[in-house]
């Protein structure tokens, strides 16, 4: 059985590598912070180094694919040569994978092991160059997996964080019981629960770390839609409402909150989208978007929308977070080498970025999948890092 300490208790009712033996962690992790840029998609996983990008998910076969804008080298994140990247000794093979993440040189991640039959899953630790992979600590299914239903695995100061929503019976009646667990990244089995709180409604979150503080956005549905932003000092566990009020088309994965800790949420008042800074539990709005036909994304340093044209072509206008306007135009050309088709045809999900670089993937007709990058100061200029065909 995992040693579980409860720090704190909300109950708020109303609301070429075959796998590698288990080893100890890297002893010289220093506390890299999680990246909160690349987490809007939830089927890919993605993590950027210097001038490399990391990838991996489920639509993306099982496999770590790695991208240098330097060289321009795309390719499944694996250092055998000779290897045809088709069956589970391929280096870069991941089974399941979750919370990609970077800390102090080294890539982290949640995955199965492929050479053990169970229901478990495992942190792993490996090189940048998908060498020296480690399997560092088991997620027991019974545990960990079913009593606290993980959403979210984020790597943040030398430490894994779990976010879960479990639905439970009470007398009856539905609950959800929602928790942030937090362990090390070695091979201990030591689960701290940092937050917990019931309700009987579910709540899609969003979770945003700067420094020693979590900040855990919400969009409730008791009675009426609600979105409610806490943060949870990670060192006491101390948890206070810093938001909270009836924002209908919300959109829960777009909140963002700076490294100076300002918070700013996208919405939509009459029709109208724009972006709010929250600041003292109330909000002022600070970008707007009276053309756009879709809730913005708030991304690092700037806000997205993104509308489609009457021709069937998509539109974007990205402006800085004061309201600048740092492009308009296409978001994507007629035609993208690498891509079969017009891109503007197939289904998208923006996976995050900054002001410099917005980063999408894009499904086609035939379940093809590709993860393109646009170079904002370049007019939207694309790069193809990965293609499900490569």
């Amino acid at each position: 059985m995992k040693h579980i300490a409860i720090l704190l208790v909300l109950a708020l009712l109303l609301a070429g590598c075959a796998a590698a033996p288990a080893a100890a962690a890297d002893p010289t992790v220093s506390g890299d912070p999680a990246q909160n840029k690349y987490t809007l998609a939830y089927s890919l996983a993605a993590v950027q180094e210097g001038d490399g990008f990391y990838c991996g998910g489920y639509l993306y076969s099982n496999r770590l694919f790695y991208y240098d804008r330097q060289t321009g080298f795309s390719g499944i994140l694996c250092s055998n040569p000779e290897c045809t990247h088709d069956s589970t000794d391929c280096g870069g093979y991941v089974e399941n994978l979750r919370g990609l993440a970077y800390a102090d040189g080294k890539l982290y991640w949640i995955a199965n092991d492929p050479s053990e039959l169970t229901r478990d899953t495992f942190l792993w630790q490996g090189d940048l160059s998908g060498q020296n992979r480690v399997r560092l600590k088991r997620l027991s299914f019974d545990d960990v997996l079913l009593p606290y239903q993980p959403q979210e695995f984020v790597v943040h100061q030398g430490k894994l964080y779990i976010y879960g929503q479990a639905d439970q019976i009470e007398s009856g009646k539905t609950q959800f019981r929602r928790t942030v667990l937090v362990t090390g990244l070695d091979d201990s089995e030591n689960f701290t629960t940092l937050f917990e709180e019931t309700s009987s409604q579910y709540a899609d979150a969003a979770l945003r770390f700067v420094g020693s503080t979590l900040y855990l956005g919400m969009e409730r549905n008791d009675g009426g839609t609600s979105y409610q932003i806490r943060k949870l000092d990670l060192t006491t566990g101390d948890c206070t409402e810093v938001f909270q009020e009836a924002l209908p088309n919300t959109s829960t994965t777009a909140f963002w909150v700076t490294n100076q800790e300002e918070i700013y949420l996208p919405g939509c008042v009459d029709g109208h989208f724009l972006v709010w800074r929250i600041q003292d539990s109330s909000k002022t709005e600070v970008v707007s978007f009276p053309s756009s036909d879709f809730c913005p994304f708030v991304l690092d340093g700037c806000a997205v929308a993104i509308s489609q044209d009457a021709s069937g072509k998509r539109q974007a206008e990205i402006r800085s977070l004061s309201g600048d306007l740092l492009y308009e135009g296409r978001l994507l050309p007629d035609e993208l080498p690498g891509i079969t088709g017009d891109p503007n045809a197939c289904s998208y999900a923006v996976v995050g970025g900054d002001a410099d670089r917005l980063v999408l993937q894009l499904i086609d007709g035939t379940m093809n999948n590709y993860t393109v990058l646009l170079d904002v100061k370049n007019g939207l200029a694309p790069t193809l890092l990965w293609s499900s065909q490569s």
